[in-house]
């Protein structure tokens, strides 16, 4: 004959599951929290930023460097601006608004498969790794790949890494022999200036033009944090 389970037994036993389930909770919103306001992990999927990052390195991303958002709503108090030659997260202009409940649930889903989900896998591939190269006001073009920029007030250009005082590598091998500048990829633009509230981002690949050259300049509100830095692999130097 079956025991039946005594009242006190499956009392015990409920109160365990609820004690379990309020420290699951708890910790689910540490989590949010945290990857909302302080620090987010992320693993790189892209070649759009060699030689500086590859596919597999896995980022520390600091989300509130530039601007602090609240949870639900789409409210942004900015209390700083990005830099020339900082590496930032951005959102595609072409990505949809997500609510509150959408990035809710894709923060926990990060949170059970600890970020490794494939991009593929997403509902889109919304926020993309750059590099700023000009301010809003600055007027910039390109020759060899090299970005060229001329600040607001300033009569003269000068190189990317001359302003950032940043010495990163870029990519610009690959393209077939006498491939001129009059064609696509060329790594030539004529001169444009930035208006009010823009900035002009780009890949360190500079054969992949999903970038500024593509989809134009971003707005402030585009940001979503700032690369912190690289923790593995352990044996590559600090992101520049």
């Amino acid at each position: 004959m079956k025991r039946l389970e005594s009242y006190q037994a499956a009392r015990y036993r409920r109160q365990r599951f609820l004690k379990y389930l309020r420290w699951f909770v708890l910790v689910l919103v540490v989590y949010e929290i945290l990857t909302i306001y302080a620090a987010k992990a992320l693993v790189v999927r892209s070649t759009a930023m060699e030689p500086t990052l590859r596919p597999g390195d896995h980022l520390v991303v600091f989300p509130s460097a530039y601007s602090f958002d609240t949870v639900i709503t789409k409210d942004q108090f900015a209390y700083r601006t990005p830099q020339r030659g900082d590496l930032v997260l951005v959102r595609l202009p072409s990505a949809h608004a997500r609510s509150w409940i959408e990035r809710a649930g894709w923060s926990i889903i990060d949170f059970f498969t600890l970020n490794k989900l494939p991009s593929s896998l997403r509902l889109s591939s919304d926020a993309v790794i750059k590099r700023v190269v000009a301010l809003p006001g600055d007027s910039l073009f390109m020759e060899n790949f090299i970005i060229k920029v001329r600040q607001q007030g300033s009569e003269h250009f000068l190189t990317e890494y001359e302003l950032s005082g940043r010495s990163y590598d870029i990519n610009t091998q690959g393209l077939p022999e006498g491939w001129h500048s009059g064609l696509p990829l060329s790594g030539f633009f004529e001169e444009r200036q930035l208006g009010p509230d823009e900035y002009f981002i780009v890949g360190d690949n500079r054969l992949s033009y999903s970038d500024s050259r593509l989809f134009g300049p971003v707005s402030s509100k585009a940001f979503l944090g700032k690369l912190g830095f690289r923790y593995w692999p352990f044996n590559k130097k600090n992101l520049e």
